[in-house]
């Protein structure tokens, strides 16, 4: 903030987004089975992010007996059932989620996103009015205008207008009212 009460407000980011899934933190407890004696199902954790449908692969070949049934909506978990028919040795088995990027060999799609604005003193605050612009790879761009009112840490309000343009979808609007109230 300025002598004059008067702050300014620039940020600017360059990055990408991602579209690899992801099991976050999901783990599997070691299994043992035995053989000639059917297995409880075991429902095997699911996917998040990626982009399109996903699809899941369990590597190696499982043992003689046991199949993996791979989720039908592709956002769910799939399964691990059967019987072990043949005994094998303990190992350790890799499941995958693959989005349509991993299928026509894209890269993740830059982006550009950044706003600016100028705050006022104002109604014992900081009003600051702003616009933003966002560019991403393939033609996809927003724009953004609004105002944020600050009165000290414990109170803000946001406006915000949004326009969401692609060349393969219609635009997007949107007008968001966010507040926040500390205490």
């Amino acid at each position: 903030m300025c002598a004059s009460g008067v702050t300014a407000l620039s940020p600017f980011a360059v990055g990408y987004e991602d579209p690899r899934p992801t099991f976050g933190e999901a783990a599997v407890a070691p299994q043992r089975y035995v053989q000639d004696l059917e297995i409880d199902p075991l429902v095997l954790p699911a996917a998040t992010g990626g982009d399109g449908p996903l699809a899941y692969a369990l590597a190696p070949a499982l043992p003689e007996g046991l199949g993996y049934t791979a989720p039908a909506d592709a956002r769910s978990s799939g399964t691990l059932a059967g019987t072990p028919t043949v005994p094998a040795q303990a190992a350790a088995w890799t499941l995958t989620a693959t989005g349509a990027s991993a299928s026509n060999g894209a890269f993740p799609a830059a982006r550009l996103d950044t706003e600016m604005g100028y705050g006022l003193a104002a109604f014992a605050g900081v009003l600051t009015p702003y616009g933003g612009l966002g560019l991403s790879e393939g033609g996809a761009r927003g724009y953004r205008l609004g105002a944020r009112f600050l009165h000290g840490p414990a109170f803000e309000l946001d406006l915000e207008g949004e326009r969401r343009e692609s060349r393969t979808e219609r635009a997007g609007h949107g007008l968001m009212l966010r507040g926040r109230v500390r205490w």
